[in-house]
């Protein structure tokens, strides 16, 4: 690891004295409503949107860039701020919510790139870039967004790490056949341990879920088709494998993409200190994991290509099975682009991606709310203030959000 601090620089604290220009369509149900002070935000093209929760008129508006490699972050510091990277200055830049002004600015170094987002622990962000096709994880306070560290791999790594053991270590995903243990306070790789996936095959954020982890993996086999077929009838909408193991440790839930067309979601045990991998559960479902899944409580959604939508309970109680399947759902003219879930209270779900939907878990399946509600497609992750779900959504042939 190189200790090596680099500090971050202020941000500009003079106004310009040129008052930036939006030109929005506004429409609103009710027209006698007031402002509350609060503010939600959208990217479109290269601007960065501070937007009046209850009016929908901007407040203010910030040139950030083409190509984000993740979505503004909102982060709990001294003043409420939103982490993101200015792509025209390839910089990592904390601003804040109430005005979008520039708290702190960090200076990446010349040549990394960021990977995707990063991972935010209490007044501290891990992030990942990459390279000469080798990753680097970023160890950033989140007070002046100064880094302290910065710990090196031999191949690309996944972003963004996932937080085990009490917040005492992170676990990284390479980028083929291993997974990396660190230490957060010593802030050293304490393990790398063999998983044995293909190269580039886990393409979403890991999720930690108490003692278990969802690590997506997605891949293609080898295999002839007569052994996939034989494989298919073993895993096939039935969880197979044994129970939770008892003891210490932490478990990954992987999503292997190891077909073109399904992937294999499976259960390993990760202990001493990530240097021994045991097989616990798995279950095959159709498409494959590229978007952030959602967890509340022991229900798990996996949202997977296709425009389908997979939901399981786990458990890492060693007296039930690891993953359940409750049902699957799936668009019936799907979208090829991003999904983004929010979960509610009452077991409801929200999806966005062709249009925004609702969904009710119940025990042993998954029911669409028919009604519609939203038609375009979903530009953003969704935001939630109180009751109130904001969903940031285009026109298939507009880039206007």
């Amino acid at each position: 690891a190189d200790k090596t601090a680099r500090s971050a620089q202020p941000g500009d604290t003079k106004s310009t004295g040129v008052t930036a220009l939006s030109l929005t369509l506004n429409t609103r149900v009710r027209s006698d409503e007031k402002s509350e002070g609060r503010t939600v935000f959208v990217v479109g093209r290269d601007c960065f949107y501070g937007i009046d929760s209850v009016t929908g008129h901007p407040v203010w508006r910030r040139i950030v860039g083409l190509d984000l490699p993740f979505a503004p972050v909102a982060v709990a510091t001294a003043q409420p701020g939103l982490l993101l990277v200015d792509t025209n200055k390839h910089e990592l830049v904390l601003l804040g919510q109430r005005d979008g002004h520039t708290i702190w600015r960090l200076p990446l170094v010349d040549g990394q790139r960021v990977v995707g987002p990063p991972l935010v622990s209490d007044t501290q962000a891990f992030l990942v870039t990459e390279s000469d096709g080798r990753g680097h994880l970023l160890k950033i306070s989140l007070e002046n967004l100064n880094q302290s560290a910065q710990l090196s791999f031999s191949q690309s790594v996944m972003a963004p790490p996932a937080l085990i053991s009490g917040g005492r270590q992170l676990v990284v995903a390479g980028h083929r056949e291993v997974i990396y243990t660190i230490d957060v306070g010593g802030f050293a790789c304490e393990a790398v341990s063999y998983l044995g996936h293909p190269a580039g095959s886990i393409e979403s954020p890991l999720l930690t879920m108490g003692g278990l982890v969802l690590l997506p993996q997605n891949g293609q086999s080898g295999t002839s088709e007569a052994s996939d077929a034989k494989a298919e009838s073993k895993t096939d909408d039935k969880v197979a494998g044994a129970k939770p193991s008892a003891g210490d440790g932490e478990n990954l839930v992987v999503a292997e993409n190891d077909r073109l067309d399904s992937c294999r979601l499976r259960v390993i045990r990760l202990a001493a200190n990530g240097t021994q991998l045991a097989a616990v559960a798995e279950v095959r479902v159709p498409g494959h994991v590229r978007d952030r899944s959602m967890l509340r409580g022991r229900d798990l959604f996996v949202p997977l290509s296709g425009e389908r939508l997979a939901a399981f309970t786990v458990s890492d109680d060693p007296n039930h099975d690891a993953l359940t399947k409750v049902g699957t759902h799936q668009v019936e003219t799907p979208h090829a682009g991003a999904m983004h879930l929010a979960v509610g209270p009452g077991g409801l779900l929200w999806m966005a991606s062709s249009k925004l939907q609702r969904f009710q878990l119940t025990t042993d399946s998954i029911k669409v709310d028919p009604n519609r509600i939203a038609n375009g497609l979903s530009s953003q992750p969704l935001q939630s203030i109180g009751s109130q779900l904001f969903v940031g959504r285009r026109l298939s042939h507009s880039a206007s959000v």
